[in-house]
């Protein structure tokens, strides 16, 4: 995972300053900071803020910034992943800011978040805040509103490395290949649950990681493949495809 560095002044206008981001290592360039007693500033860093090149779906290209606390008007900038940098205005210091940080692709989808708080904007004084961001599980092989034969429904999910992900609508659907109601993420973050077929429909699912509780949603709509003539259905095991069954080879 990776690492990137945020710089935010907090004066008569707070500038967050893009540093750099990599796989460790990186340092916040120097900071020209006046004493006052009317800001101080904030310097957040961002741990595990990208996602592996598996797909554009979860590749990151841009973050959202939100600051809000106490007496403070919710403040929420935009910015690429490559930004030099951008401009807030309007932060007093005081106690109980908060900061929440979240990575977004091309699409504006959620793909990891993290949060900062209870934290004291003092006048005069830069104030060193990590934040951790943890990926939203998200299902790759299919999108939002889609719609597919009930008999060649699976779910790829993608989420954190070795973490549990599951499958819910109502209940927790389990695996028919395992019988599992959770399964874990490979070393890439990627597992495969086969629900088996489900009734033609539209569907609401809640694709969950177990692990960190994080979770997002999906509507899928689910046509009757029994009626299509000559459909060619998919049968899985551990280690063989065939036709004539009804689901994908798990790998």
């Amino acid at each position: 995972m990776k690492k990137l560095i945020f710089t935010i002044l907090i004066f008569d206008i707070c500038t967050l300053i893009f540093v750099g981001c990599g796989s460790g290592g990186n340092e916040p360039s120097s900071i020209s900071f006046s004493e006052t007693k009317e800001g101080g500033a904030i310097q957040l860093t961002v741990f595990d803020s990208k996602n592996p090149n598996l797909s554009k779906t979860v590749q990151v290209s841009k973050y959202k910034v939100v600051l809000d606390g106490e007496g403070l008007t919710p403040l929420e900038q935009t910015f690429s992943q490559d930004a030099g940098g951008v401009v807030i205005a309007g932060i007093p210091v005081g106690q109980n800011r908060r900061i929440q940080v979240s990575a977004l692709n091309e699409q504006g989808k959620i793909l990891r978040e993290g949060v900062a708080d209870h934290i004291f904007v003092e006048g005069g004084k830069i104030t060193d805040v990590p934040v951790s961001l943890q990926a939203i599980p998200v299902v790759l092989n299919v999108s939002d509103n889609d719609h597919l034969s009930n008999r060649r429904l699976y779910f790829q999910i993608f989420s954190d490395p070795k973490h549990n992900v599951a499958v819910s609508e109502g209940n927790p659907l389990p695996d028919i290949l395992t019988s599992l109601n959770q399964l874990p993420t490979d070393e890439q973050g990627i597992a495969k649950l086969y629900p088996g077929s489900l009734a033609p429909g539209e569907h609401h699912f809640v694709i969950q990681d177990m692990t960190t509780g994080k979770s997002s949603s999906l509507t899928l709509n689910l046509w009757d493949g029994n009626k299509i003539k000559g459909a060619p259905l998919f049968s899985a095991s551990k280690t063989t495809t065939k036709l004539g069954g009804s689901l994908w080879n798990k790998k």
